[in-house]
């Protein structure tokens, strides 16, 4: 029988076409697959179709400041569209230069990336889906 191994599945939540487009290229080149919701009520309409759930969760931070993405992260969490258990990584928007390539874990499963480049995001999914946290 023909091993397969599974590609890991990134859900993405963007609202900026250009941010996304190429947030998707940059994480599809590593084998990663990349669902897109545009907003909070498309990732319920994703999830209807869903057969499996995706092994991340990815915020692009812009314009709302952190605590109301993670309200919102909590309350995907709480209404079940996602699981707790699913690591949620918020890129962040904007912060000063010494905080750039760090990242930081803001819950069990929730963490904040301070990005420097892709290969920084990659290795951090990498981590996640290794339970190497």
């Amino acid at each position: 029988m023909l091993n397969v191994k599974r590609i890991p599945t990134i859900l993405l939540l963007e609202e900026d076409n250009d941010v996304r487009e190429l947030l998707v290229e940059s994480i599809s080149s590593q084998n990663y697959h990349v669902l897109v919701a545009v907003n909070q009520e498309n990732i319920v309409d994703l999830f209807q179709n869903l057969i499996e759930p995706p092994d991340i969760f990815l915020v692009n931070q812009v314009k709302i400041s952190l605590e109301e993405y993670l309200a919102t992260i909590r309350d995907i969490y709480q209404k079940n569209i996602l699981s707790a258990d699913t690591p949620t990584v918020i890129l962040a928007e904007r912060y000063p230069d010494y905080l750039t390539g760090t990242e930081k874990q803001l819950d069990d499963n929730i963490f904040i990336v301070y990005l420097k480049n892709a290969k920084q995001l990659c290795d951090l999914f990498y981590r996640l889906l290794n339970n190497e946290q």
